[in-house]
C-alpha cells in the first residue's frame, strides 16, 4: 500500500541520495512516490496531511507499513433487534409481557397478626400495648406497627389513648349483649335477601368454604376454622348485593371477633356452632329465605349464652 506523504519531504529524501539510506528512505522506496491530493482529497486535506504524517512516522519504526489501512471507516453498533437494549427479544415476535409485581404492606401483614393474638387472647382486654417491645417480638419497625394499630382502632378491637398509646379493648356484657343483638338482627334480614338475589355461583362457592370448614372442625384446627367460620357469615352478606348492609355487618362483626372466637371453647359449644352451620347451609341451598334467617339470628344469640358467663 503506497504512502501518502507531501512532495516537499519527498524532494529532501531525493537531495540525500548520496549517503547511506535510513529504514524510513527504503521503506519509501519500496512502496513508490507519493500520490498528489486529487480533488476527493481536497476537503478535508488538514486531516490527510496528519494523518501522513502520522504514517510515515510508523513507517520508519515499524517493519510493515501496510498494516494501517489508507483510511479509516467507522461503523454504529448493531442495536439488540428487540428494540430493547439488554432484554431479550419478546416471544413469537409480539409484545414483551411483564408479569405484575404483587406486593403487600406490610402494615397489613402486622394487623393480621395483631388481630389474631388479640382474637385468640394472646393480647389480653386491657393490655397495653408496648410498641417497642411488640416491635421487637415481631421483627418489625415502629412505623408500620403503629399503622396496624391505627387500622385495629378502627375496628374497634383497640382504644387509643393520647398519653397511653395503644390498649385492647375491655367489652361490658352489656356492650357486648347489644351488638350481638343488633348482628342477629342484620343476620336475620341477610337471609331473607339472599335467598331472593344471590346467584347460583355464589351459594356453590358458600358450599365449597362450608365443607372446609368442616375438615377443618374435624381436624381440630380451631384457629382456621374459625377464620373460615367468618368467611362463610361474610359471604352470606355479600351475596345479598346490599353494600350498606355489608359494611354495618362488617364492621360489628370485626369488633366482636374475641366473643365469637371464645363462644367455640369446648367441644361441646363447638359442636353447637357447627350443627347451626349445617342447617345454614341446607336452608341456604335451598332458597328458603324464612328458615335461612331464622337459623342465622338463632346462631347469632346462642353465642351470647356461649359467652356470657365469661365476660
Amino acid at each position: 500500500m503506497p504512502c501518502a506523504f507531501s512532495g516537499n519531504f519527498d524532494g529532501k529524501l531525493r537531495r540525500g541520495a548520496g549517503r547511506a539510506r535510513s529504514p524510513s528512505e527504503r521503506l519509501l522506496s519500496r512502496h513508490g512516490s507519493p500520490r498528489p491530493l486529487t480533488e476527493r482529497h481536497a476537503i478535508g486535506a488538514s486531516s490527510q496531511r496528519q494523518y501522513a504524517v502520522y504514517r510515515m512516522l510508523y513507517c520508519a519504526f515499524s517493519s510493515t507499513a501496510a498494516t494501517i489501512p489508507a483510511k479509516r471507516t467507522w461503523s454504529k453498533p448493531s442495536m439488540p433487534s428487540s428494540g430493547a437494549q439488554g432484554r431479550p427479544p419478546a416471544p413469537h415476535g409480539g409484545q414483551e409481557q411483564l408479569s405484575p409485581i404483587v406486593r403487600q404492606n406490610l402494615h397489613h401483614v402486622v394487623a393480621t397478626r395483631l388481630r389474631d393474638m388479640i382474637t385468640e387472647g394472646d393480647l389480653a382486654p386491657g393490655t397495653r400495648i408496648h410498641e417497642v417491645n411488640l416491635g421487637q417480638e415481631l421483627g418489625v419497625s415502629r412505623t408500620p406497627l403503629r399503622e396496624a394499630l391505627k387500622c385495629l382502632a378502627g375496628e374497634g378491637l383497640l382504644d387509643l389513648s393520647p398519653g397511653r398509646g395503644a390498649i385492647v379493648r375491655v367489652f361490658k356484657a352489656k356492650d357486648v349483649e347489644d351488638s350481638l343483638n343488633v348482628l342477629a338482627r342484620l343476620e336475620h334480614f341477610a337471609g331473607f335477601l339472599v335467598c331472593a338475589h344471590a346467584t347460583g355461583e355464589a351459594i356453590r362457592r358458600i358450599r365449597l368454604m362450608h365443607d372446609e370448614m368442616i375438615r377443618l372442625y374435624e381436624a381440630g384446627s380451631r384457629r382456621s376454622y374459625f377464620k373460615t367460620n367468618q368467611a362463610i357469615h361474610s359471604a352470606i352478606l355479600q351475596a345479598t348485593g346490599n353494600s350498606a348492609l355489608v359494611d354495618v355487618h362488617n364492621l360489628l362483626q370485626g369488633r366482636l371477633r374475641r366473643i365469637r372466637y371464645i363462644g367455640h371453647e369446648g367441644p361441646e359449644k363447638w359442636a353447637d356452632a357447627v350443627r347451626d352451620h349445617q342447617e345454614i347451609i341446607v336452608a341456604l341451598e335451598s332458597r328458603d329465605g324464612e328458615r335461612l334467617a331464622t337459623v342465622l339470628a338463632e346462631h347469632i344469640q346462642k353465642t351470647w349464652e356461649r359467652v356470657k358467663t365469661l365476660i
